[in-house]
């Protein structure tokens, strides 16, 4: 029996040995806990983002870093550049251009870290999440690095709901905002965090990209998306997300379309009901938006308007 407990142990220390020779230089791998050779890359982002802008970037593994709850994989270090290039682009860029905030506006405002993951990021429902619920406003975690292209729309937009989500939250943290009155509009659509009924839901989506994008099911709830209803906060923050992501047209359009009666038809018993239903979710849309205007007007200090036409000017560089 102990020679064949010294064989297995053998075995082990065998195959540790040739996964450690089999790691490229490149590796992600951190497996001198915080130790590693600087790379062309780790000077880049010093250079590009850390230096600039006072944001510290992490794209090694770091089990300590990922998600508690959930499940997504290290980065390939060939796509961070263009990760971080695209939310330079049209995160940073966006809010301290001379028409915004200015140049020194994320002094105060900024995640103190960003930290880069391959996958997706899948909680225990098997819902992927914009972001990680268990971070703290000053930090920005990033997913599906290794899937990112800057030449295919939907990535940029996935990626850019996430930073402006999280981003929106950090603004929130910054420039508090009356959250009694916002959530008590749409009160009875929470689900404290909960991502069950979304679950639920995932057989029923078209397509992959209608848990990110501005979709039906919300609009009939008096909400934009399936992500604002975890919270209040998440609700405001997705109302800022979609609103630099969806040209002015197109917000209006999906307010309309809330607003329509979406269970009965002219003529129909029900119709008159229906339609108090509809103008009841309108009206919920437009007040949590104005609270939302206003909030970017008086205490952001900065018109949502223009940081809209803005951003979707930026974006349209990248259909």
């Amino acid at each position: 029996m102990k020679i064949l407990k010294l064989f297995s142990l053998l075995c082990i220390f065998s195959m540790l040995s040739c996964a450690e020779d089999s790691l490229s230089s490149d590796s992600v791998v951190d497996s001198q806990a915080g130790h590693h050779q600087r790379t062309a890359l780790d000077q880049w982002i010093e250079d590009s983002i850390t230096t600039p802008y006072g944001i510290a970037v992490e794209y090694r593994w770091n089990k300590y870093a990922a998600p508690i709850q959930g499940y997504t994989t290290p980065p390939d270090t060939a796509n961070i550049r263009a990760v971080l290039r695209t939310m330079k682009d049209l995160w940073i860029d966006l809010y301290t251009s001379s028409n915004t905030g200015g140049e020194k506006f994320l002094i105060d405002k900024k995640p103190l870290k960003i930290y880069l993951f391959g996958g997706p990021h899948i909680d225990l429902n098997g819902v992927e999440l914009l972001n990680n619920p268990s971070a703290t406003q000053v930090e920005m975690y990033i997913f599906n690095v290794n899937d990112f292209s800057a030449n295919n729309y939907d990535s940029v937009y996935k990626l850019m709901r996430s930073v402006h989500h999280q981003f929106a939250k950090r603004l929130l943290e910054v420039f508090p905002y009356d959250r009694n009155a916002f959530a008590e509009i749409s009160k009875m659509w929470y689900t404290n965090g909960s991502t069950e009924f979304i679950q639920k839901r995932l057989k029923y989506m078209e397509s992959e990209m209608e848990l990110y994008t501005i979709t039906n099911y919300a609009l009939i709830h008096g909400m934009f998306t399936y992500y604002s209803f975890l919270s209040a906060e998440d609700d405001l923050a997705e109302i800022i997300s979609v609103h630099l992501l969806h040209t002015p047209k197109e917000i209006t359009q999906a307010m309309d379309h809330a607003r329509k009666p979406h269970n009965a038809s002219p003529g129909d018993p029900y119709y008159e009901e229906e339609v108090k239903k509809g103008e009841l979710r309108y009206q919920q849309l437009v007040a949590k938006r104005e609270i939302m205007l206003e909030h970017f007007k008086k205490k952001v200090d900065i018109s949502m308007n223009v940081l809209q036409k803005l951003s979707i000017k930026k974006l349209k560089r990248y259909q």
